[in-house]
């Protein structure tokens, strides 16, 4: 993905078998992993709208910390695993999907890791915010195997499923 600010690019390689993101320059050059410290398999990161921050799972826990690496924090959740975080537009929330077992929920929490809430219940995957942060997309499997496209607003209001059993 192209860093908001388009000075460069987010990248998750695979070396070794371990997985951890990086940026890089526009030409390619100045590649760097920020995960800071972490030694574990780390992907599904995204920078914050000002390009100053990002969110990543690691070992399926959300971490946020600077674009360096630096300032490292995990995101207490109570999930054992978590994934895919997505900065809200103005960078005040990140959602990402919470598992536990076979039950699942999008949840949106505050980078600082509080205010916590439940969008939706079920197998949501991918939650994605709206431009202008006022809405949340997502798919969702059905237990026949489809899957949904939904959206709801940002508090979890509103479902709609705007394309069914695809």
């Amino acid at each position: 993905f192209f860093l908001p600010d388009g000075s460069g690019y987010g990248f998750t390689p695979l070396i070794n078998g371990i997985s951890k993101p990086f940026l890089m320059d526009l030409d390619g050059r100045n590649k760097r992993d920020v995960t800071g410290s972490g030694g574990g398999f780390a992907y599904g990161y995204s920078a914050s709208p000002d390009g100053m921050r990002i969110s990543y799972h690691e070992n399926y826990q959300i971490f946020v910390s600077n674009t360096d690496g630096s300032d490292k924090r995990r995101i207490e959740t109570g999930n054992p695993f978590n994934f895919a975080p997505q900065w809200s537009p103005d960078g005040e929330w990140v959602v990402y999907v919470a598992r536990e077992g076979a039950d699942g929920a999008i949840r949106r929490r505050n980078p600082t890791g509080v205010d916590e809430i439940t969008i939706a219940e079920g197998q949501g995957l991918n939650p994605r915010w709206s431009r202008n942060g006022q809405f949340i997309a997502f798919s969702r499997v059905n237990e026949d195997g489809s899957v949904d496209l939904v959206v709801v607003d940002k508090d979890g209001n509103g479902e709609s499923v705007v394309a069914a059993g695809v």
